[in-house]
């Protein structure tokens, strides 16, 4: 099958961290940023950074990407509906959960 990474982001009120780990679970990639106020442009940043590392251990094919956050749970906590208004619950594939079926709710 080839090497295959797994790459997971955890996008946080303050820091964004990302990670790879290659077919035994080992970190063959990491990389920590300051969460952007747009988040997605701390999603790119730390994707492309983790790529690169990747890419020195050599080539591997991306198996699956699984993206994390705190944004929904801060705003319930914060009781802030207008944050509340901009999140989804989105699963087009599905290894961490299947009990959202896809495109669940908008």
């Amino acid at each position: 099958m080839g090497k295959q990474v797994v790459i997971g982001v955890d996008v946080g009120g303050t820091n964004t961290d990302c990670v790879a780990l290659n077919n035994d679970g080992v970190v063959v990639g990491e990389f920590k940023n300051a969460t952007s106020a747009d988040v997605t442009s701390s999603i790119v940043t730390g994707v492309g950074k983790v790529l690169e590392a990747v890419k020195k251990d050599g080539d591997a094919a991306i198996k699956y990407v699984v993206i994390g956050t705190t944004h929904f749970v801060n705003a319930v906590v914060e009781k802030r509906k207008e944050k509340l208004a901009k999140c989804t619950v989105l699963r087009c594939c599905g290894h961490s959960s299947h009990a959202v079926p896809p495109c669940a709710d908008f």
